[in-house]
């Protein structure tokens, strides 16, 4: 998957949003340097649901930024593209599977 994969679900200020890459992989997007390119972290299903509350706590949002980066949008990166079933199995994808969300096929 790469970062046009990414369907955007909520916007905060001008420089981040929430969405999903696929059907199960949920992700945070921050535009980063003087170009607003985009990088995506990982982030669990109950973050997902629940960004309105922690979205304006500097402490979760670093959290979540100190996080490996999914993908992102600089030219010749080696973040252009990752593994759906990689993703799926980090420790942020099996929150929600520990959880009975849903299951690998």
């Amino acid at each position: 998957m790469s970062r046009k994969d990414y369907r955007r679900k909520s916007c905060f200020f001008n420089t981040c949003s929430i969405g999903m890459f696929g059907e199960y992989i949920y992700a945070f997007e921050q535009l980063t340097g003087s170009c607003d390119v985009p990088e995506y972290h990982q982030i669990t299903k109950d973050e997902y649901e629940t960004a309105d509350c922690w979205i304006m706590d500097d402490c979760k949002v670093m959290e979540i930024l100190r996080r490996p980066i999914l993908c992102d949008g600089y030219r010749d990166s080696r973040h252009e593209e990752f593994d759906e079933e990689e993703i799926r199995n980090s420790i942020w994808g099996k929150a929600g599977r520990d959880k009975g969300e849903y299951s690998i096929r």
